[in-house]
């Protein structure tokens, strides 16, 4: 998945991409969709899969819980906001 995140540049294939990370519940995948959480075209998907990541993983991953707490005050869908706040 690294692999293909990296070789695509354009938001509709980067989606599809994001949309599978968000069902990885591994570190990792958790890893790559916050890099994703940077670039404007993709925003609202990274940080969607970021959530549905660290939310699998906040008891195990201590970076997960990180997430949470940066996806809670600085997301920029107010419903990402309100559940990473909900899970903390």
């Amino acid at each position: 998945m690294r692999q293909a995140l990296e070789l695509a540049t354009r938001p509709d294939d980067l989606r599809p991409i994001l949309s599978g990370l968000a069902v990885l519940p591994h570190p990792l995948a958790l890893e790559l969709t916050e890099k994703s959480c940077a670039n404007p075209a993709v925003q609202a998907e990274a940080e969607m899969a970021s959530l549905q990541i660290a939310k699998a993983i906040a008891t195990q991953s201590p970076p997960a819980e990180a997430v949470l707490q940066r996806l809670a005050s600085n997301a920029a869908n107010e419903n990402v906001r309100t559940e990473a706040r909900a899970l903390l």
